[in-house]
C-alpha cells in the first residue's frame, strides 16, 4: 500500500504517514536483531 493509500485511509498528511512509516522501520531494524534471520534475498524494484 502507498504512502499516499495509506495516508488516504487513516486520514493524514502525507509527511506524518511517511515519518510513522519511518519510525517503525527504524524500531524494527534497531531493536530487533533477530528480524531479519531468515532472509536469504532482497529484491529491489527501481523506478525512474
Amino acid at each position: 500500500m502507498s504512502i499516499a493509500a495509506t495516508a488516504k485511509a487513516l486520514g493524514l498528511g502525507w509527511d506524518l504517514t511517511c515519518q510513522l512509516a519511518l519510525d517503525m522501520c527504524h524500531e524494527l531494524i534497531y531493536y530487533d536483531p533477530t528480524h531479519l534471520e531468515i532472509v536469504h534475498v532482497i529484491g529491489v524494484d527501481e523506478h525512474k
